[in-house]
């Protein structure tokens, strides 16, 4: 057999909040609790179903993910952008983080809306403030001028986009950053 590089795992942790309009990863959105026994026991029956197709290669890095986004929020509120490696070569080198740094309190706001208004549900305006630790007043300008083009409704316990702002999803990003 050829001298080939040790496998990779690459585990997907499927339950969202909702499941956004371009994904394609096997996830589902959350309803109730999140089965964590039944999710293990089924992924170490897949792996050892799997094992035999190793044919003996052993294994040195294990990815733990959900989704394409690369933000983890820290116990102290601090939100933490990783950038990955984008060149296979890096992979194989074990260079899978190409850098990791703190988001700054100015792009909290675009953070926040990128991550909600693309679930096309409704946001609730309290979760803003608990999310990114800032006044709703820190981003009225912006969301006066998307209510006043027409891409998200507003009521006194929310934000929705609007069918207008679906077809311009980036245009009303945009207005937060």
């Amino acid at each position: 057999m050829p001298n080939l590089p040790p496998l990779s795992l690459y585990l997907h942790i499927p339950w969202c909040v909702q499941k956004c309009p371009y994904c394609d990863f096997n996830s589902h959105a959350l309803k109730g609790e999140v089965p964590h026994q039944d999710y293990v026991d089924h992924l170490l029956a897949d792996l050892s179903h799997d094992l035999p197709l190793t044919s003996g290669r052993a294994g040195n890095t294990l990815f733990i993910g959900c989704g394409a986004h690369g933000k983890l929020t820290q116990p102290d509120g601090t939100v933490l952008r990783t950038v990955k490696t984008r060149h296979p070569r890096g992979y194989m080198q074990g260079n899978y983080l190409a850098k990791r740094y703190p988001v700054a309190p100015a792009d909290l706001p675009f953070e926040y809306f990128m991550n909600r208004f693309r679930l096309l549900e409704a946001a609730p305006r309290a979760e803003f403030i608990a999310f990114t630790g800032l006044a709703e007043t820190t981003v009225r300008p912006a969301l006066d001028q998307a209510l006043a083009v027409g891409y998200i409704s507003e009521s006194d316990s929310h934000w929705q986009v609007t069918d207008k702002g679906k077809l311009f999803l980036n245009s009303l990003l945009e207005l937060f950053m």
